[in-house]
């Protein structure tokens, strides 16, 4: 494929992707139709199938993106040589900020599409992740105390996204760690 379609390629998915939001944010996405959605987003039926079989399709193809450059920004946090601390606070604002970068997708699909395979994903990957980075330090209970910490962080993360005006993700990842280091504290207030 020459620069010149894969250009085209990629602004007519833009596109796509634009008048899916702007309909899955009017309607629930069993109701939206290839024929509307075409018509929003200003191209053809036979373009549409180009590109995919489907609207679900679109949407997997929307997360499967997503999922993989979150994949490849945990690896190239993992592979920084940091003490352990300034590791954890970087793989967290890392997390906030690439959900805040694909904010415009993970707020519609998260609101109207439902978020829970979308948030095990996530939880997955970054759990693969960081049991590929240190194998020989995740054994025994540490990959339950991993995926605890995890998908607390990660539901905290979808949760930040759909608010209407979120906190700096710099704010939220301190608030993150402030969390991670004081559980028990936290816990014992509420026996009080």
């Amino acid at each position: 494929m020459d620069v010149k379609q894969d250009l085209r390629a990629q602004r007519t998915q833009k596109h796509l992707r634009r008048a899916l939001c702007e309909l899955i944010a009017e309607k629930p996405v069993s109701k939206i139709t290839i024929r509307e959605l075409t018509e929003r987003a200003e191209v053809s039926r036979c373009t549409f199938y180009l590109h995919y079989d489907s609207i679900y399709d679109m949407i997997n193809s929307i997360e499967d993106e997503m999922l993989s450059d979150y994949r490849s920004g945990l690896r190239e946090v993992l592979s920084h040589d940091i003490e352990a601390s300034a590791l954890i606070e970087e793989l967290i604002s890392f997390s906030f900020q690439h959900k805040l970068d694909n904010r415009q997708y993970a707020k519609t699909l998260y609101r109207n599409y439902g978020n829970i395979e979308l948030i095990s994903r996530y939880t997955r990957t970054a759990v693969e992740e960081l049991t590929a980075a240190f194998p020989e330090k995740l054994s025994g209970s540490m990959p339950s105390v991993l995926n605890f910490y995890i998908s607390g962080i990660i539901c905290l993360i979808h949760e930040w996204i759909l608010s209407d005006s979120p906190a700096p993700p710099q704010e939220m990842s301190a608030q993150v760690i402030s969390i991670i280091q004081n559980g028990a504290h936290f816990l014992e207030m509420l026996k009080k």
